[in-house]
């Protein structure tokens, strides 16, 4: 509750305090068992008995995210019960916006900062209980597996690695943006710490055996060297590149890390899979383009098409078409797919009027992951990109109320 309290919402009602609490619960089940994360869900969605009213008037970001949820449920025009397709996963979409829009807490730096503060401290413990754990219990050679994805410890994750990955990349984002920005606010100490906690995030990504999440780390590493090379920050952001680049070849060199590593298979392999999958994706789009096949039969029309393309590792594994955009095209058509272009277009509008950095580098690892995974047929990536698009949007809401001077009651 102190933290709660570190917002300055102590008069403020329980509803407001309510919002934080579970946001922060949300936060911080992302890196633990799916059943867990599905509580937590639960439990910030039934805030919407709070805010129940006759009329209700909430910005068209809210809404279009809305709109994605309900265009998941045509087949019911058609007499499907979409529940035995899962489509309760995707409640979020209609009951986070709500939250949010009605919600009057003012989402500020500093919420945002407890909020992934919370969301980094569960995705590090986790993650380094689980490589303790190995290497306590098991040999080194299931240390190897576990960081390759396939050993029983990454049970305690409950993730597959790319939604993984999302988290300690956020994570990631927001510990180098904290430090660069508060260098002359804090101590020596917290300096230190905070470095250490970045490069052991940065390990965890390369930990992970997809080559994606590594190239977002990359990525967003180059980004960050531009966003902040100024005369501001610049001896700061060497100084720390330095520091953390150093740290992390010393203990690669030191850990024998790509011995036994599975992710050195052919590329070309790889590109030939992902090859088979979006075509795939790409014919089913075609052949239904403006709403899609709907969530009921595009696990049948995928074994078809691979049928046909007599690709037996995905019939066997029953792969989607591990591309976001792709995978929306399929199974909502052009519709879907616009609400989800027009989505992010929308965040990286307004960060281009802010610069935030950390809406930024949201923005870059959805797009970078979502290119070879469908992140949105999963419930840990539904729950990350509506959780956290609604919070940055909400965020970058209150720097325009701020900047302009004026109440905005509709953000």
């Amino acid at each position: 509750m102190k933290y709660i309290n570190k917002l300055k919402i102590e008069k403020s009602s329980y509803k407001e305090k309510l919002f934080m609490a579970t946001a922060i619960i949300v936060a911080i089940s992302l890196s633990l068992p799916i059943s867990i994360s599905s509580i937590a869900s639960f439990l910030f969605s039934v805030q919407v008995l709070l805010y129940i009213k006759p009329k209700v008037r909430i910005s068209l970001f809210y809404v279009l995210i809305i709109s994605y949820f309900l265009l998941m449920c045509i087949p019911v025009l058609r007499g499907v019960n979409i529940f035995n397709f899962g489509i309760e996963k995707y409640l979020p979409f209609i009951l986070f916006p709500y939250v949010f829009a009605q919600a009057k807490i003012e989402i500020n730096k500093r919420t945002i900062n407890i909020i992934l503060f919370f969301l980094s401290l569960s995705s590090s413990l986790v993650f380094f209980v689980a490589i303790i754990k190995s290497l306590l219990i098991f040999n080194e050679n299931e240390f190897y597996l576990f960081r390759n994805g396939y050993s029983p410890v990454i049970d305690l994750v409950d993730l597959h690695t790319t939604y993984f990955s999302m988290i300690i990349l956020l994570s990631y984002s927001f510990l180098f943006n904290y430090l660069i920005t508060n260098w002359k606010c804090i101590s020596t100490l917290r300096k230190s710490i905070v470095i250490v906690w970045i490069v052991l995030q940065g390990i965890a990504i390369l930990y992970i055996r997809s080559r994606v999440p590594i190239l977002a780390l990359i990525l967003l590493n180059v980004f960050f060297s531009f966003a902040y090379f100024n005369k501001k920050y610049r001896f700061k952001v060497l100084l720390s590149y330095m520091v953390i680049i150093m740290t992390i070849v010393l203990l690669i060199e030191k850990t024998n890390f790509y011995k036994g590593r599975i992710g050195t298979e052919d590329i070309s392999i790889a590109l030939e899979e992902k090859k088979e999958q979006f075509g795939s994706g790409i014919a089913i789009f075609l052949a239904n383009p403006v709403f899609g096949v709907g969530i009921d039969r595009i696990k049948d029309l995928q074994i078809q098409e691979y049928t046909k393309r007599n690709y037996i590792s995905g019939i066997k594994n029953k792969f989607n078409a591990h591309n976001q955009i792709i995978s929306t095209l399929s199974i909502l058509g052009i519709v879907g797919a616009s609400i989800l272009i027009f989505l992010t277009l929308s965040l990286l509008k307004y960060e281009l009027n802010y610069k935030t950095i950390i809406t930024s580098s949201f923005l870059m690892i959805i797009v970078i992951t979502n290119l070879t995974e469908s992140t949105l047929l999963r419930h840990k990536g539904i729950v990350f990109y509506v959780f956290f698009s609604c919070l940055f949007y909400k965020y970058l809401k209150f720097l325009e109320k701020k900047s302009n001077g004026k109440e905005n009651r509709f953000s």
